[in-house]
């Protein structure tokens, strides 16, 4: 579906339900994200940390999401995504890292070096 990590990280933002906690446990069982896209519902839905209304709402979303259509529509208004996988995400400072919760692996998103 996708060629790279960073394209299903995009995908699975826009999923209803998939924050960070979300994210962050899909990326524990896949670090490439690609079992997500693939795996049936039986076997996906323990490795997602939702309700039954926001597991239906993921799930639709995960399968049904036209993400062509939402990058160009970002495109055309001239936003441009950025994600941890690019060279100019910007760093975390600690206090971003706490507020934001963008930082959940060092080796992945490089933000823990100043929290204790």
């Amino acid at each position: 579906m996708y060629d790279t990590v960073r394209d299903r990280l995009i995908h699975l933002h826009h999923c209803r339900g998939a924050g960070w906690k979300t994210i962050r446990y899909l990326m524990e069982a896949d670090p490439t994200l690609s079992a997500p896209f693939s795996l049936p519902p039986a076997v996906l839905r323990p490795l997602v940390p939702l309700s039954g209304a926001q597991w239906a709402a993921f799930f639709h979303d995960l399968h049904s999401i036209d993400m062509q259509s939402v990058v160009k529509t970002y495109s055309d208004q001239g936003i441009r995504i950025i994600t941890v996988f690019d060279l100019d995400y910007p760093p975390c400072s600690s206090i971003y890292t706490i507020r934001l919760g963008c930082c959940m692996r060092k080796e992945i998103y490089g933000c823990f070096e100043k929290l204790s």
